[in-house]
């Protein structure tokens, strides 16, 4: 049998294991919420044409057939990424030992030649009981490193580069940090002022930036038929999938400055930086994602001008098969970081640590600590 053949024969073992009563409740509750996610798709569908119409109307929705040679171009512009990561391990005796790396990817000669990589890792201790959230501090360990990297960047790399952050510029930790901010504000600041094109790229279309700035520009009855997307995922998937089904153009959103009401974003705003969203699509069969571009304060944007740069520069660095930019990719698996590897290290940590003497391994499996 195929692994897949054994999940599904165990799958069917849970399920005829249930309780009668209990699983017909739940397969009655499961036709229900399948009927109901039927029905909320063919509304989508129907909303979709209309709002890719609102899109056009309101100036939104752009598309270009980039020529190669301006490809070209930019694919042989110096360019870097970087990104971090890290797992979890351990917490049994209070303490959680986290590896923690962050990568950095030059390509100096463009795309077309082998780019430096630049990798740093470590392994943190975290007492759980100096921190309330545990997952918080590692989190913030991680995005500490990743700024590190950026700032270090800052002051070696050439002039007028393009970097690519895996992830949003906005990126505090779960609790504000406030000399977190302070710090990634600082390092992508530094890269701004070398001329450098920042943006960040975000994979996961959470939030509704875009509905939110849409529902400032629309009449009332659109604004509440756009409150039938659940979120800018929602709408951004069904335009663009609209819309590549006639085309095989980049298509993209106008640039639109984060809103003003955002509590991250107030913090960001105020210590210089101006930040900007778009979403973007490399061809019909890539998956779209969020663009965030940082501009220091007070910088002129012409909106549909930046749009038609980034969207160049994201297309020209994009390599089939990916939706990400190439640097974006090789950093992130340059620096991930998964979790058998953390539990090896985890062992090799606990194996050093342990003793020869009775009482030390007695105490050590009291406090459920594997002693290999």
């Amino acid at each position: 049998m195929t692994r897949d053949d054994i999940y599904e024969q165990v799958i069917k073992e849970d399920f005829n294991r249930t309780e009668h009563e209990t699983l017909d409740k739940l397969v009655r509750n499961a036709i229900r919420i399948g009927e109901e996610m039927k029905g909320d798709y063919v509304r989508l569908r129907q909303l979709t044409h209309e709002f890719t119409e609102v899109l056009t109307r309101q100036g939104m929705l752009m598309m270009n057939e980039f020529k190669s040679e301006e490809l070209t171009a930019l694919a042989s512009r110096a360019a870097s990424a970087s990104d971090g990561s890290f797992q979890s391990v351990g917490g049994a005796d209070g303490k959680w030992y986290v590896p923690i790396s962050a990568a950095l990817i030059v390509f100096l000669d463009g795309i077309s030649r082998s780019p430096k990589v630049e990798v740093g890792a470590e392994i943190l201790t975290i007492d759980e009981r100096e921190h309330h959230n545990i997952g918080g501090a590692m989190e913030a360990s991680m995005l500490y490193a990743e700024a590190t990297v950026m700032k270090d960047w800052a002051r070696d790399c050439p002039s007028n580069i393009f970097h690519f952050i895996d992830g949003p510029v906005m990126d505090p930790p779960r609790q504000m940090d406030d000399n977190y901010v302070d710090y990634r504000i600082d390092a992508i600041k530094s890269l701004l002022n070398k001329g450098t094109l920042a943006v960040g790229c975000v994979k996961k279309l959470l939030g509704n930036f875009l509905i939110h700035r849409l529902s400032e520009m629309l009449p009332d009855f659109e604004k509440k038929r756009l409150s039938e997307f659940h979120s800018d995922a929602y709408l951004i998937y069904h335009v663009l999938t609209k819309v590549s089904l006639s085309t095989t153009a980049t298509l993209f959103t106008k640039p639109l400055e984060v809103s003003v009401e955002d509590p991250v974003y107030k913090v960001y705003k105020k210590k210089g930086l101006d930040i900007y969203f778009m979403y973007f699509q490399s061809g019909p069969l890539s998956r779209p994602y969020r663009v965030d571009i940082p501009l220091l304060t007070g910088k002129s944007v012409d909106p549909d001008k930046l749009g038609e740069k980034i969207a160049a520069v994201l297309r020209a660095w994009s390599y089939p098969g990916y939706d990400l930019p190439l640097p974006i990719v090789l950093a992130d698996n340059k620096c991930n970081i998964r979790k058998g590897c953390a539990e090896v290290l985890y062992r090799e940590i606990i194996t050093r640590a342990a003793s020869n003497d009775v009482f030390d391994n007695i105490v050590r499996t009291k406090l459920r600590t594997e002693v290999a």
